[in-house]
């Protein structure tokens, strides 16, 4: 039921530059390819019998479960040092989410308010009962955090309802979301706002959805499962109208939406997270997968051979994109928890002059006009430019060079042209 199922499929439900086009109204395509195959990361082993659940937003510091002889609990790695943390009201089942700055992690523990899988976060050495504030609950689940609140779900005692929520553990308060009968978050941003999915009545169909701050709900207009968003607006997950599965990229508006290349013809897919400079991550088939400038590369052929390890899939990366959590094996088949770290000055996707190739994150057409929006760096110059053919590759600068005075700025033109595609470059820095 709901993620249970999705989660039985082998957790497979979870650009840098842009292009959209004014008369086909959206379209996010990659036009650089990411064809490096030397070392570009360095592998940090975080343990035998682990599988990473989530990154700090610097990524120094990562949460998830640790499968032992008679069970599972959660783990905690900072800065090197793994630990398995234990709280007074029950046993730790699992570790599955942790705040930004990394002092609060949260997961499941068995007992509590209602005797079985209890949602929990501890912050400030104060452990809080997630489940013993939500009205009624047969089961929940915590599943994402920011720096103030935890975010997950819950079946209700009917048995017929699954509500998201977020918890606030600052205030100690829970803010339940609306459910058309089946609806869980997956990830939320340091701005609260939130991905997931919702299933409407008995359609069990999945249906990409995005929850403001105030909990309103708003579908992508994708048919799937989104699994995380960045602080800049970029949304990720897996679509599930098509067969086989296929990662995608959207705005959170919905506006813009690109499904995502695998790495074979064939491979499953699914986008998990993505950094605030536009690398999504996830898995293609068997195997970690990184999307940049909307061209797929296997994460196993950016690391050396002598880690002696095989990265299955891409769970969480940190905010600028230089560290990535991920899941994978060892020589002889034991699972581990794996930590990415890019070896150079800028990560996978930046040109060698630390330029950024932003993502863009709508386009709309109003008053004779089409305006678009792409994610920024503050200070960071930019030019927005356009084509009537991409075939042809004959770009010409759109205006001036703007510099960037937010995280998300825009620019416009007349739509009085036959056919315009549009792109932002970004000179060197």
């Amino acid at each position: 039921m709901g993620r249970f199922g999705v989660e039985s499929l082998g957790r497979l439900h979870a650009l840098k530059r842009g292009v959209v086009s004014s008369t086909l109204g959206l379209a996010l395509a990659g036009l650089v390819s990411a064809k490096a195959q030397t070392v570009q990361y360095a592998v940090t082993d975080l343990g035998a019998n682990l599988s990473g659940s989530a990154l700090s937003a610097s990524g120094n510091a990562a949460v998830g479960s640790a499968i032992l002889p008679d069970g599972s609990t959660g783990f905690y790695w900072t800065n090197g040092v793994l630990s398995t943390p234990t709280i007074a009201e029950a046993p730790i089942n699992n570790l599955s989410a942790i705040s930004a700055d990394g002092a609060a992690y949260a997961g499941i523990f068995w007992g509590g308010a209602f005797g079985m899988d209890n949602p929990f976060v501890v912050s400030a050495g104060v452990v809080s009962d997630v489940g013993a504030a939500l009205p009624d609950p047969f089961l929940a689940e915590v599943t994402t955090a920011n720096n103030t609140s935890v975010f997950g779900f819950f079946i209700a005692d009917d048995f017929t309802t699954i509500y998201p929520y977020r918890y606030n553990f600052v205030t100690h308060q829970a803010t339940v979301f609306p459910s058309p009968g089946e609806a869980e978050i997956m990830h939320a941003n340091t701005n609260n706002v939130s991905v997931g999915y919702e299933i409407i009545g008995g359609d069990s169909i999945y249906h990409a959805c995005v929850w403001q701050a105030d909990g309103t709900a708003q579908e992508l207009g994708v048919t799937g499962v989104a699994n995380g968003n960045s602080n800049t607006g970029l949304v990720v997950g897996q679509r599930t109208d098509v067969n086989p599965w296929a990662a995608f990229a959207s705005s959170a508006s919905g506006s813009t939406v690109s499904t995502l290349p695998a790495l074979h013809a064939g491979d499953p897919a699914a986008a998990y997270a993505a950094s605030d400079t536009g690398i999504i991550v996830g898995l293609s088939g068997a195997s970690a997968c990184l999307w940049v400038d909307g061209s797929a590369t296997n994460l196993n052929n950016l690391i050396s051979s002598t880690n002696h390890c095989t990265l299955a899939s891409a769970i969480s990366i940190s905010t600028d994109g230089t560290k990535i959590l991920c899941n994978g094996s060892d020589t002889v088949g034991t699972p581990h928890a794996y930590l990415l770290t890019f070896l150079g000055t800028q990560p996978v996707g930046k040109t060698t002059t630390n330029a950024l190739f932003p993502n863009i994150l709508s386009a709309v057409v109003k008053d004779g006009k089409i305006n678009i929006s792409y994610a920024a760096v503050v200070g960071n110059v930019y030019q927005p430019q356009y084509t009537a053919s991409v075939a042809r590759g004959a770009w010409q600068s759109l205006g001036s060079q703007q510099t960037a005075t937010n995280t998300v700025m825009s620019f416009a033109d007349a739509t009085t042209n036959a056919s315009r595609f549009y792109r932002v470059e970004a000179p060197a820095q």
